[in-house]
């Protein structure tokens, strides 16, 4: 018989712990993915990934990778090493980096972020206003309400932006939003914040993977039509794949 705590899957390969600290003293949306993927890696015991893995995991160019780097390790947050040195300012995309002295998850003082986050196709500013979101959930309802203006004070965005990135993350089913109304003392009523409901991460993992087979389908669609038009003159090919949005 298989003792019973082997039986349960290690929750570290599905979430990870990111302390609430994170957004006290304000943070980018790109510094938090940073920060976001390397608690990610050190929860599931991992190696400490270079620049260039980091970069190729939050889609980001390596001048804005770079650049946020430099931020966090003058914030003394992260440790950039080469080989058996650490540089504060100086490396390449084949060094690695480590935390240093960043806010570490405690308990009843973090919240847990899904690992397959990583894979769905998230911009850095999608991944900061989820993670923020994230971090104000209630844990037994599932919902928060903070305003637009309390997200973008914590993650240095304006308050559309934050409109751009929740639209967003509404398309691709990582939330529901909903309106909501308060009433003032003299009765008349206003539009309160937007209440948000997470939804299941396993549910938008599975909406994703139907997507992209249905992409995959697609391609090898109008890959065997344009094979044909090649030698069939006249035969055209009016499909196209549509490009994801970041």
């Amino acid at each position: 018989m298989i003792p019973w705590n082997q039986q349960r899957p290690d929750p570290r390969l599905y979430y990870f712990a990111v302390p609430n600290a994170i957004f006290d003293d304000g943070i980018n949306a790109v510094e938090y993915a940073i920060m976001a993927y390397l608690y990610s890696r050190v929860a599931r015991k991992l190696d400490a990934p270079n620049l260039m893995t980091v970069m190729h995991n939050l889609s980001v160019s390596r001048n804005t990778l770079k650049k946020y780097v430099r931020r966090l390790v003058k914030r003394n947050w992260l440790i950039v090493q080469h080989r058996r040195f650490s540089f504060a300012l100086a490396f390449s995309m084949k060094d690695t980096i480590h935390l240093s002295a960043a806010p570490r998850p405690r308990v009843g003082y973090f919240f847990p972020m899904p690992v397959a986050v990583f894979g769905l196709g998230l911009s850095a500013g999608e991944l900061a206003v989820y993670g923020y979101l994230l971090s104000r959930e209630d844990r037994e309802s599932f919902e928060c309400w903070p305003s637009s203006k309390t997200i973008g004070a914590a993650l240095h965005m304006s308050k559309n932006t934050v409109l751009k990135y929740v639209h967003r993350l509404e398309e691709k089913g990582f939330i529901v939003t909903e309106p909501t109304q308060v009433r003032r003392r003299d009765g008349t009523k206003w539009n309160g914040n937007l209440k948000y409901h997470i939804r299941p991460i396993q549910s938008v993992v599975k909406a994703w993977n139907e997507k992209q087979a249905e992409r995959a389908r697609e391609e090898s669609r109008l890959f065997r039509a344009m094979k044909i038009a090649a030698h069939r003159p006249g035969f055209t090919v009016s499909a196209s794949i549509p490009k994801e949005r970041r």
